[in-house]
This record gives structure tokens, C-alpha cells and sequence, in this order.
């Protein structure tokens, strides 16, 4: 099931986040446009992308965004990602 965070939720989102992607910024992924035209909390998946393809390039030639994700930093941080996009 997909959750989606609301602007108050912040906080929590950035937690989890920085929890299960200490090495990604959430402040650079944040999509201000598409989160202010949904009211939820969006991330830029084409960011991301870039991201996952700086640090793991090879998984990133040979997998989906939702495999490498969950290959490198497990299922809660896929759905996570589920609900962010």
C-alpha cells in the first residue's frame, strides 16, 4: 500500500530517509513543483536515478531503480521510494 506524506510529515521523511539512504540528499531530490501541485511530499525519481547510477553503476546498467534499491538498502527503502514518487 502507498503512503503518502503530506508537507507536515517532513521531519519524519527526511528521518526515514536519511536513514536508509545516508549517502543520498533529500533536499536536492525534493520536487517543490509536483509536491506543492499533489500536497504530498515528491521526489525527483530522474535525481535519484542519477544518483544510483553515480553509486552503483553497475547494477545500474543491468537493473531496475526498485532493484537496486532494494539489492543495496532493502524493501522498506523501496517502498519508501514507492510512496515519494
Amino acid at each position: 500500500m502507498i503512503v503518502r506524506y503530506k508537507a507536515k510529515d517532513w521531519r519524519k521523511v527526511r528521518r526515514k530517509f536519511e536513514r536508509l539512504f545516508p549517502s543520498f540528499p533529500l533536499n536536492g531530490l525534493y520536487d517543490r513543483f509536483l509536491s506543492q501541485l499533489s500536497g504530498c511530499i515528491i521526489i525527483d525519481i530522474i535525481g535519484f536515478d542519477n544518483l544510483l547510477k553515480e553509486k552503483y553503476p553497475d547494477d545500474w546498467r543491468e537493473m531496475t531503480i526498485s532493484n537496486i534499491v532494494e539489492k543495496h538498502h532493502g524493501k522498506e527503502a523501496v517502498r519508501l521510494i514507492d510512496d515519494l514518487t
